[in-house]
């Protein structure tokens, strides 16, 4: 990936780098690893999205099998479980 990146760049190719953060097994390590990436990309243009675990997924079986979210009891629900996932803090952790 960082090789595709400098060749762009060295061909004058515009950049973005858009990470998914927030997977059920990321670690504070794997975290910051990508943190040092972005450092030896001279800190290009990027955006974080934090990984939600929808249904039918096998990421949502995983977090559903390990108690990692808890899921709405009611169809009306839905819209706040999509909500505790959205991008209002950084966090290598599914929440609850």
């Amino acid at each position: 990936m960082e090789r595709t990146f400098w060749s762009l760049i060295k061909h004058k190719i515009r950049t973005s780098v858009y990470i998914m953060y927030g997977f059920p097994t990321e670690t504070v390590e794997d975290f910051k690893a990508t943190q040092d990436m972005l450092g030896r990309l001279d800190n290009p243009y990027y955006m974080y999205n934090r990984f939600i675990p929808f249904p039918g997924s096998v990421l949502f079986d995983y977090c559903v099998n390990h108690n990692l979210v808890s899921l709405p009891e009611r169809l009306e629900g839905w819209p706040e479980y999509l909500m505790r996932f959205s991008n209002r803090s950084i966090s290598p952790k599914c929440l609850r």
